[in-house]
């Protein structure tokens, strides 16, 4: 009888393992590195067992490394669409390839890449593969490694980093192949498999890997390593000429990390233990596993802002961003192996997950520890909104704060359809912060429960049906609403009567949400509500009535949220801060921002702006920007009301409508002022916000008022202009386009102009750019001639060009240049016309940033010949439309080179718009 339940155990232990091995995918791969041509030779017997209920007539294969052979792939669009030209105008000898030799089976009939799919592999069989049948398939081939520079992988100047490297069978599930392309996502979902890797290079490279080592031999200067892993979604592999890898572990869990370099063996072990089990407590794991967590997973995946800064100026101790910086990556590592959901199309509960533990982890352990560290006990500081913020609090301000500038995307779109922005920082702690409030509704182990779950499900159906079907709760508001669509939430509290609130949300969306009564910064009553009616005031005393005071979801208007009990009209306490912070709902904020601008005229104009806006967004704002003009000495600025509408559902994406007033001078003790009310509507695609095509129409009017110039002759003083305006542009790396159409109509004049400007970048990276102008009088009074085209400058009229001196003729500030007009570089006497112009602009790369160009025009006065202009030279593209110097060389005037003040002659454009400069930065997010 002993006996028999002994043999009993023994079954027990090896019947799972024996499913386990029959159910997964395995691969015994043979691999050769050569360090000094990049290549890596494999030699691959992979098996495949059909584990559905279809007979399957195809399979279907991944083969990343190939993704980078040329400017053609998904891979290199995707790159190019950031904004980085890299990878387009890489050497070849930079990219890499798959060459494959031979893949043979007995069942095979055929092979073939898939048209319009570099890097996803057809195989059609000779007999389709029943429900529980297996392949054998046996590859040669070779791997050509790319520069580590675009995507992190490949090799770099000594070292190299493998992932998503080896031809590995796509999922199948759900009756369906993922066969997803290389887009540096790092989102390749496979099925876990079982991996016996010979791996064979130089031996003065040491391998870290998530395989496990087995046996290390060395022959002829070659080392050879086995590897070998079970239930493995992806083989990652460093070859590094210097390791600074540390191996630790405890019971269940090794990695091989190079995060913690300032820490000593036994800290990195008390840091190593305490998040392993931490996220153990959450996820219950029962076999073992091991992780290559690396800095580069960070690098690739950081917190944002925290980043930002140099590490010798680093708000946090290099122990403190050492322990985060191994729990984001590991986090990242441990949920991808422990989720069997295809992480493109559900990347939301991976990055959403890792948010969570991170944050709670953080509230654990660092629960004093602010968004500035140690920056925010600051006396200068101190008192900000910004300074007060936990660590944690980033998640829900970067979110809202994308949120509000109407960038943000649905986080069940797959992940590439995501912008940047969207892919990196917004979606997922837009999804961390919404788990978080979950948990707070239905208890933290309610909220466990629903992870172990979550690690038991393979389908998007299925993951929505956990929160759809939770049964103590109704959690339908999280998936059809917070998940599946991108109109943001805005819950606001009103006051009924004297004894009565009620809550309302914009969309009314049944949300839960916490009600709470503050005293002196405190909660001293709260309730959780589950609809919106009216709720009487309980006989307390508290300063404020606040929604979610303690727990937030992002929100359009959380100004909104608080409701101030110490006066009869519940206005807020106004609170003044200097430059800028983030509100607070508890106030009204004012800010006060110095500012300094100059122009020739009014000098250093050192000013204060009044501003109600502050880091983030909001419908209604102005601005109240008063200067000292030192050169005028009197005072000078503008006033600027802005209301914005953004809608998050149609094309119409938002409604801009302005009201602004200006005052400076245009030349010496002369002053001009400018009242402009106007209207922008912006459209886009909004389903793809990927796409770079945007339109917008404009309609605007100018009030000019400016003093007489007694030196000017038929200048007209006051006047008004009417604009309506369409504007096109599509702008990338690669290809740019920009073209408007606009009328001008006013009593002295109607006018109509047309621009259309093209760049592109050649496949030599060189890049041409032409531009037109158009422009037609329909009407134009002979007595004035303020609104005359002009070949070199803007007529100047609207006072919209940033000119440093607008009404200089000589010297240096006459040589500023801003494409406006005709667009031409060259001075020319009488370059004016009062009834047609046509112009074309042309530029053409010679070498990195130096350009030619060549100007070419045609104006007609009324009643009068044809005139017929050139100029050529060239241009010093150094930072492309903020600091550009043109160089005339030749034109309608003869050579210019000849001309002993060819100084003069010497055109700029500069830049000093911080806001400006700021979107040249961005142009790769957004």
């Amino acid at each position: 009888m002993r006996d028999i339940c002994y043999l009993l155990l023994i079954l027990i232990s090896i019947v799972p393992s024996s499913i386990f091995s029959q159910s997964t995918n395995s691969y015994n791969v043979e691999v050769n590195l050569n360090s000094d041509s990049k290549i890596v030779h494999v030699k691959q017997k992979m098996k495949f067992r059909n584990n559905s209920t279809r007979l399957l007539k195809e399979l279907y294969l991944e083969d990343w490394s190939n993704a980078y052979i040329n400017n053609k792939t998904k891979l290199a669009k995707r790159i190019s669409d950031e904004y980085s030209r890299s990878f387009s105008f890489a050497k070849k000898s930079q990219r890499g390839s798959t060459t494959i030799k031979y893949i043979l089976s007995e069942n095979i009939l055929s092979w073939e890449r898939v048209e319009n799919e570099s890097d996803i592999i057809r195989i059609i069989l000779k007999e389709p593969l029943k429900t529980g049948e297996s392949i054998e398939i046996d590859i040669d081939y070779s791997i050509k490694l790319p520069d580590s520079k675009f995507t992190g992988y490949g090799f770099d100047d000594s070292n190299f980093y493998l992932k998503n490297w080896l031809i590995v069978f796509s999922n199948y599930t759900n009756s369906r192949w993922s066969n997803q392309s290389n887009l540096n996502l790092d989102d390749q979902s496979l099925t876990p498999s079982s991996y016996n890797l010979n791996f064979s290079f130089d031996k003065d490279y040491m391998i870290v890997s998530n395989l496990v080592k087995k046996d290390t031999q060395l022959k002829n200067n070659i080392k050879s390593v086995k590897l070998n892993g079970s239930k493995i979604k992806n083989v990652r592999i460093n070859l590094l000429l210097n390791n600074n890898f540390k191996v630790i572990r405890n019971e269940k869990i090794i990695v091989e990390t190079d995060i913690f370099k300032n820490s000593s063996d036994l800290e990195s072990e008390i840091k190593f233990n305490r998040v392993v089990n931490y996220i153990n407590n959450y996820f219950n794991n029962s076999h073992n596993l091991k992780f290559l967590v690396s800095n580069s997973d960070y690098k690739s995946s950081p917190f944002y802002g925290l980043n930002q800064l140099p590490s010798f100026i680093s708000p946090f101790s290099d122990k403190f961003l050492e322990e985060i910086i191994f729990l984001k990556s590991f986090t990242q590592n441990y949920i991808n192996e422990k989720l069997n959901l295809n992480k493109r199309e559900n990347h939301w509960i991976y990055n959403g997950l890792e948010i969570f533990i991170i944050n709670k982890y953080i509230n654990k352990f660092y629960p004093n520890v602010k968004f500035l560290g140690r920056l925010s006990s600051l006396k200068l500081i101190k008192n900000y909104e910004i300074s007060n913020l936990d660590f944690n609090d980033i998640f829900l301000n970067y979110s809202e704060y994308f949120q509000r500038l109407n960038l943000h995307q649905s986080d069940s779109k797959p992940s590439d359809y995501l912008t940047r922005i969207n892919k990196e920082i917004t979606s997922p702690y837009h999804s961390g912060v919404g788990l978080i409030y979950i948990e707070k509704i239905i208890g933290s182990d309610n909220f466990k429960n629903l992870m172990s779950s979550i690690g038991q499900i393979y389908s998007t159906k299925d993951l929505n049906n956990l929160f759809l079907n939770y049964s103590e709760y109704d959690l339908s508001w999280f998936i059809n609403h917070y998940i599946e669509k991108r109109e943001s939430f805005d819950l606001k509290i009103k006051k009924i009567n004297n004894n009565e609130i009620k809550v309302f949300e914009k969309n009314n969306i049944k949300i839960p949400y916490y009600l709470g009564y503050i005293k002196n910064d405190s909660v001293v009553y709260s309730k959780i509500l589950k609809n919106y009616k009216n709720i009487k005031i309980p006989k307390i005393d508290f300063d404020y009535i606040a929604i979610n005071p303690e727990i937030k979801l992002p929100e359009s208007n959380r100004l909104n949220n608080w409701l101030y009990n110490k006066s009869k009209t519940n206005v807020k306490p106004l609170r003044l801060r200097l430059i800028g912070d983030l509100e607070s709902p508890k106030y009204k904020s004012l800010f006060l921002r110095p500012e300094i601008t100059y122009n020739l005229y009014d000098g250093i104009s050192p000013g204060v702006n009044f501003l109600n806006k502050g880091i983030k967004n909001r419908p209604f704002s102005y601005e109240a920007f008063t200067q000292y003009s030192s050169n005028e000495q009197t005072l000078i600025g503008s006033l600027n009301l802005r209301y914005q509408i953004n809608n998050e559902t149609e094309n119409n994406y938002s409604s801009i409508f302005n009201l602004i007033y200006t005052t400076n001078h245009y030349n010496e003790n002369l002053r001009y002022q400018v009242f402009s009310p106007s209207i922008l509507i912006n459209y886009r695609d909004n389903t793809n916000l990927r796409s770079n095509i945007k339109k917008s129409i404009s309609l605007s009017m100018f009030n000019v008022n400016k003093q007489n110039n007694i030196n000017t002759e038929n200048s007209l003083d006051k006047y008004s202009v009417f604009n309506l305006g369409y504007y096109y542009s599509d702008v990338g790396i690669i290809k740019y386009l920009k073209s408007s159409i606009n009328s001008e109509f006013s009593d002295y004049f109607g006018k109509i102009n047309f621009v259309f400007d093209y760049r592109k970048l050649l496949n030599s990276n060189r890049q041409i750019q032409a531009r037109v102008y158009l422009g037609k009088f329909f009407w134009n009074s002979d007595k004035f001639n303020n609104f005359q085209y002009n070949l070199g400058r803007s007529g100047g009229y609207l006072f919209l060009n940033n000119y440093l001196g607008r009404s200089e003729e000589s010297g240096l500030l006459s040589q500023q240049f801003i494409m406006a007009g005709g667009g031409f570089k060259s001075f020319f006497e009488n370059p004016s016309t009062n009834n047609f112009m046509l112009t074309s602009n042309i530029n053409i790369g010679i070498w990195k940033w130096i350009e030619g160009y060549l100007d070419l025009g045609l104006l007609k006065n009324k009643n009068e010949k044809s005139r017929y202009f050139y100029g050529s030279g060239l241009r010093l593209n150094l930072l492309p439309d903020f600091f550009e110097l043109y160089f005339p060389v030749s034109s309608s005037n003869g050579l210019e080179l000849d001309d002993y003040r060819y100084y003069n002659k010497i055109r700029f454009i500069v830049s000093y718009n911080l806001e400006s400069l700021g979107k040249l930065f961005s142009r790769r997010w957004f």
